[in-house]
């Protein structure tokens, strides 16, 4: 990708630290341990994501939102609703 992005210890820990959140979700639910893409899609993963690009960058700068919006394979306007939804949710 162009433009913003983490470095190589960066994106280890983001892919280590959602890997083991639903390593975890699974084996405390007693589940076979397999995850999927619609893992990587969820909210949860989506907040590691926000977490990791927040040590980068401001959390709503520019940068931040191009590059989470990237990293959840997700347009800027649909991060953005996705944020603002998720903000409210958290917060009700």
């Amino acid at each position: 990708m162009r433009g913003p992005n983490i470095d190589a210890a960066q994106f280890t820990e983001l892919t280590q630290k959602a890997t083991l959140h639903w390593m975890y979700f699974y084996i405390v639910n007693r589940l076979p341990v397999q995850i999927t893409g619609a893992d990587w899609r969820h909210p949860q993963t989506h907040r590691i994501v926000q977490e990791i690009v927040a040590r980068r960058f401001a959390a709503d700068s520019e940068e931040a939102t191009a590059l989470c919006a990237h990293f959840m394979d997700l347009s800027r306007d649909d991060f953005l609703k996705w944020k603002e939804g998720d903000e409210l949710f958290l917060n009700r």
